[in-house]
């Protein structure tokens, strides 16, 4: 299990504490405004390209920066095949001294359980030095989430088979590290037309509790992903009760994306996102140094 993070204490400098075996670091810094999923043209569905993602972040206010392209080993996936991980880490690496933007390398995994061996054997042939790792679950039981959603005569049996995907994640990033923080949890919301993902949310409410209580034992963080403001959603996945609950079973590594996939949208809706963190509790938000998370304070 990861260390917990020093800002949920009262009283203590929250702006910046990150902690690596055996030091912790302590920078007075002013708190930043940061976006940990952004997407480039090494992800199949996106042309953005790292340089122009880093002019649009400076332009947006946006401080910090993680690069998470996608990486699918599945093959109902369209990205299977598509990632080209030695081309992906030099063109980030081109774009790290960008003036006024940190950038980190990140990745985006698609898990599901019928290819977590390859995806492990795909990471170990392919080693990157990657500050943070982002998981989703893209797939269920061979079909990409949205098709198995609109297909399902039943919603209710389809979100329950996507939430044991999803559980089993966090369980394989728990024991083995596979992936740092849980993206887009409830994204099936976005799959269901007439708000018919929000209603059905409530039903799961306890499924939905006991793998964010699984994530918190086991230093797994939770994304706050902006995307759904931008399309008929109108909320964040998750919004701000699944959040909450997450700080209330002992929740501590929060990050916050916008899942752009084009460069007008690298910092989009941060600060709702930010809003939505402070509102359930937290002080602070987190960001990675090679796999290592350190705190921001947002108070």
């Amino acid at each position: 299990m990861r260390p917990p993070s020093p800002c949920s204490s009262a009283g203590g400098d929250c702006r910046w504490h990150g902690r690596a075996p055996g030091a912790t670091l302590r920078l007075e810094v002013s708190p930043i405004r940061v976006d940990y999923h952004i997407h480039t043209r090494f992800s199949v569905d996106s042309q953005s390209s790292p340089a122009r993602c880093c002019l649009a972040a400076r332009q947006a206010g946006v401080e910090e920066i993680c690069f998470t392209d996608h990486l699918d080993v599945h093959p109902v996936d369209p990205g299977f095949g598509y990632f080209d991980p030695g081309g992906y880490s030099r063109a980030v690496t081109a774009v790290a001294g960008f003036p006024g933007v940190s950038v980190r390398l990140g990745l985006e995994v698609g898990f599901d359980r019928r290819s977590h061996a390859d995806l492990l054997a795909y990471l170990e042939a392919h080693p990157l030095p990657l500050d943070f790792v982002l998981g989703s679950v893209h797939v269920v039981e061979d079909r990409l989430l949205d098709t198995f959603l609109l297909s399902a005569g039943n919603h209710e049996p389809a979100i329950s088979a996507y939430l044991d995907e999803v559980e089993a994640a966090v369980r394989a990033a728990a024991s083995h590290r596979l992936f740092d923080v849980l993206g887009h949890l409830d994204v099936f919301k976005r799959y269901l037309p007439g708000g018919h993902g929000r209603s059905r949310l409530a039903r799961f409410q306890d499924r939905i509790d006991s793998i964010l209580e699984l994530a918190a034992a086991g230093g797994v963080g939770l994304e706050v992903n902006t995307s759904g403001l931008r399309n008929r959603l109108g909320e964040t996945l998750p919004a701000l009760e699944v959040v909450r609950r997450f700080r209330e079973l002992g929740g501590e590594i929060l990050t916050v994306g916008s899942d752009s996939h084009r460069e007008g949208d690298v910092g989009a809706g941060i600060d709702a996102a930010l809003d939505i963190a402070r509102a359930a509790g937290f002080r602070a938000i987190t960001v990675f140094r090679q796999r290592q998370p350190a705190w921001v304070d947002i108070v």
